[in-house]
């Protein structure tokens, strides 16, 4: 499994096989777009687990000492799941 992230005209993080299917994602988990407004690119797994990393919030590392490698297991779980295509979107759209 390979993760597009998708920068224009909305942010999204898609989990897809290949580029034909992350585009086919996008247009149907976050939106209907203009393909000359669309920019995307293929990331690394560590990167995914990175972006997904950063959309938690971290605040409450103050109380764990292991906070990041708590966080970092829930994103590769995360990412992993076998019915997950859009694993993250932009915000304004919800």
């Amino acid at each position: 499994m390979k993760f597009y992230e998708f920068e224009e005209p909305y942010y999204a993080l898609i989990k897809a096989s290949n580029e034909k299917e992350a585009i086919k994602n996008y247009l149907k988990e976050v939106c209907e777009d203009d393909e000359d407004e669309r920019k995307f690119h293929e990331i690394t797994f560590k990167q995914a687990i990175e972006e997904v990393k950063s959309a938690i919030a971290e605040e409450p590392q103050d109380f764990f000492e292991n906070w990041d490698s708590m966080v970092t297991d829930k994103a590769v779980e995360f990412l992993k799941e076998n019915n997950l295509s859009a694993a993250l979107i932009d915000s304004s759209l919800l």
